[in-house]
C-alpha cells in the first residue's frame, strides 16, 4: 500500500532508498526494515535524527497522460545516521517524549522502549524512508515539516506522527499486551505515534545467508500486568476527581471460596471522605468508563491467571484504615485478603537479607533477563555486587548477584566516584593557589589575590570538564560505574525497616520493581530510576 513510512537499518551509510535497492546486487549490502508505519512518521523515528543528518535524494515520479507514461525527477532530503548516534539522540530526547505524552511516566516508557529497540539493531546505520507518506501530502511542505521536527519542533512532531493534543496515550504495556473492542481508538493512535515499532523484514543481497530473527525489545511487556491496569484505573480516577480532598486509591482484593477452587478478585477503590465515597459511586459517566474498557482490561488479565473477576467495591479512607490495617477485608461474610500483585513472568533469583520489621523474611527478587547496566539480553553473568556504608539511620552491608553482560561486568563494583573527583580537583586547585600566593616568582613577579583566584577558577573549571567527560557512559551503557546504588538502608531493632535502590537502567528498574511489588506494598522497599 502506498501509505507507509519505513525505518531502515543498513550496512551502508545512505538515505537513498533507490541506491539501497540497487546495491542488493553487491554481497554484504543487506538492509533491514526494522519498523513500518501507516499514514504517519512516529515521534521516535524523527528524534533519532538531527537536521545535519539530512542528505539530498533524487526521487523519481511516474505519471501517465493520454496513455503515455512519463518520469520526472525531483529532489528531496532524507536522514541517515549511525545507530550509535541515534541512541545518543534518543537519550537526550526524554523531555520531548514527556512533553508530548503530557505525563512523565507515560513518556518515559516509550522513550525507554525506543532505546531498548535501537540496541537490538544488527547493522551500523539507520535511515528513514517516508516517501509514500510525503507523496500523500505536499512534498515540499512535508519536507519542511520533517526538517523542523528533526530540530525538535513539538508541533511538527505531533503533526507528522498523528498525535492529538488532549488525548492520553495508553501505557506501553497496555498497548502491547491488551486488545479489545472497548479500547479507545484515539488513545491507541496517540500511543502508536509514540511507539518506535518493530518489524523484521530483511532485504538480502546476493549470496547472503538467512539472517537470524532479532529479539523483540518489548518481550517483557507482553506479560499482562495487574499493576499497569491498576495504574490505568488510577489515571481515570485522577482525571475525574480533581476536586476531591485526595485522589481515590486502588487496591486489589483476593479470596478463595474453597480449597482447589479459582481465586476471586475485586478492585477496592478508597476515597478521602464518606461524601466523596457516595459521590463517586453515583457518578454515571465514570461508572460507564470503568465498566467499559477498564473492566475489559481487568477481565483480560484475570483470564490469563485463571482468576474470577468480581467487579468493584467503593469505600472511604476511614473504612480502608479500619479494615485493611490487618491486611484483610470482610464483605458479606467472605474474607478478602490484600495479596501482592503477581509480578510479570520473568526469571528471577530470591535472596533473603534477614527479617523485616513486620516479622516476615526480607526476600529480594533479582530479575535475570537483561544486563542491569546496558539492557543487553545476551552473554550475561551473575556478579556479586557489594553494598555498604549507605545513607540512613544504619549502614547495611550485603551483596546481590546482579546480571551483567560481558562488556559491563567491570562496572559491577566500580564505585560512584563523583564526590572523590570533586575532592581531588579541589585539593589540586587549592594547592596551586597556595603555591602561587606563597611563591609569586613562579610566574615572574608579584600576583594579586584576585588574579590568583581567577586563575584557580579557570583551572578548576577545565579540570572539572575533563573529569566529567571521562565519567560519561559509553552507549549502550547507562552508567560508567556501578549501575545500582542503595541510597537508604534503615534498620529497627535488628530488623530491616526499609531499603531504597536506585538503578540507572530504566528497563531494569521496571523489572526489579515489578518482581518486588510485595515488599513495596508492605512499605519495606523503594525502587527509583537514577
Amino acid at each position: 500500500m502506498a501509505n507507509r513510512a519505513y525505518l531502515l537499518n543498513t550496512a551502508t551509510k545512505t538515505s537513498d532508498p533507490y541506491l539501497l535497492a540497487n546495491q542488493l546486487g553487491v554481497p554484504g549490502n543487506d538492509y533491514l526494515e526494522v519498523s513500518a508505519a501507516a499514514y504517519r512518521i512516529p515521534v521516535p523515528w524523527l528524534l533519532c535524527f538531527r537536521v545535519e543528518d539530512l542528505c539530498a535524494v533524487d526521487v523519481k515520479i511516474e505519471s501517465s497522460d493520454d496513455d503515455q507514461e512519463a518520469t520526472c525527477v525531483t529532489q528531496t532530503q532524507l536522514p541517515c545516521t549511525t545507530v550509535e548516534q541515534a541512541l545518543l539522540n534518543i537519550e537526550q530526547a526524554l523531555s520531548l517524549f514527556e512533553r508530548i505524552a503530557g505525563n512523565q511516566m507515560l513518556g518515559r516508557g516509550y522513550w525507554q522502549l525506543a532505546l531498548d529497540t535501537l540496541r537490538t539493531y544488527p547493522l551500523p546505520y539507520l535511515a528513514m524512508n517516508p516517501l509514500e507518506v510525503m507523496f500523500m501530502a505536499d512534498l515540499e511542505g512535508c519536507q519542511a515539516e520533517i526538517k523542523a521536527a528533526l530540530g525538535g519542533d513539538i508541533d511538527c512532531l505531533k503533526s507528522l506522527s498523528g498525535y492529538v493534543d488532549g488525548v492520553a496515550p495508553y501505557p506501553v504495556d497496555v498497548l502491547y499486551q491488551v486488545a479489545g473492542p472497548n479500547l479507545d481508538q484515539s488513545r491507541i493512535d496517540c500511543a502508536v505515534a509514540l511507539d518506535i515499532g518493530s518489524s523484521d523484514f530483511w532485504h538480502l543481497s546476493r549470496n547472503s545467508p538467512e539472517r537470524a530473527k532479532r529479539q523483540d525489545a518489548a518481550y517483557w511487556t507482553r506479560e499482562a500486568s495487574l499493576c499497569s491496569v491498576s495504574a490505568e484505573l488510577e489515571s481515570l480516577l485522577r482525571s475525574h476527581c480533581q476536586l476531591y480532598s485526595e485522589v481515590p486509591s486502588v487496591h486489589l482484593g483476593f479470596a478463595q471460596r474453597a480449597a482447589g477452587q479459582p481465586e476471586h478478585m475485586k478492585v477496592l477503590i478508597s476515597t478521602g471522605t464518606d461524601g466523596e465515597w457516595d459521590e463517586l459511586r453515583s457518578d454515571v459517566i465514570l461508572r460507564q468508563q470503568m465498566d467499559g474498557h477498564i473492566a475489559d482490561l481487568f477481565k483480560h488479565v484475570c483470564e490469563q491467571r485463571s482468576i474470577i473477576w468480581q467487579g468493584y467495591v467503593f469505600q472511604s479512607s476511614e473504612i480502608h484504615k479500619r479494615r485493611f490495617a490487618a491486611g484483610d477485608y470482610k464483605n458479606y461474610g467472605d474474607e478478602w485478603t490484600i495479596l501482592p500483585i503477581e509480578p510479570p513472568a520473568i526469571p528471577y533469583d530470591e535472596v533473603t537479607l534477614g527479617s523485616a520489621t513486620d516479622g516476615k523474611p526480607y526476600v529480594i527478587r533479582i530479575p535475570k533477563p537483561i544486563c542491569c547496566n546496558c539492557g543487553r539480553a545476551s552473554s550475561l553473568h551473575d556478579i556479586a555486587t557489594h553494598f555498604g556504608g549507605t545513607r540512613g539511620r544504619h549502614a547495611g552491608r550485603f551483596s546481590l548477584a546482579l546480571p551483567y553482560c560481558q562488556a559491563c561486568r567491570g562496572t559491577a563494583n566500580s564505585g560512584r566516584q563523583e564526590n572523590a573527583g570533586i575532592a581531588l580537583i579541589s585539593a589540586v586547585v587549592g594547592l596551586a593557589l597556595f603555591v602561587l600566593l606563597l611563591f609569586p616568582s613562579v610566574l615572574g613577579g608579584m600576583m594579586s589575590l584576585r588574579t590568583a583566584i581567577a586563575i584557580a577558577l579557570v583551572a578548576s573549571g577545565a579540570l572539572w570538564l575533563s573529569y566529567k567527560r571521562r565519567q560519561r557512559p559509553i552507549p549502550p551503557q547507562t552508567s560508567p560505574h556501578c549501575p545500582v546504588d542503595v541510597v537508604e538502608y534503615v534498620e529497627r531493632d535488628g530488623s530491616i525497616h526499609c531499603i531504597a535502590f536506585a538503578f540507572s537502567n530504566y528497563s531494569y528498574t521496571a523489572m526489579f520493581s515489578a518482581a518486588n511489588i510485595d515488599l513495596q506494598r508492605r512499605g519495606l522497599l523503594d525502587v527509583i530510576s537514577a
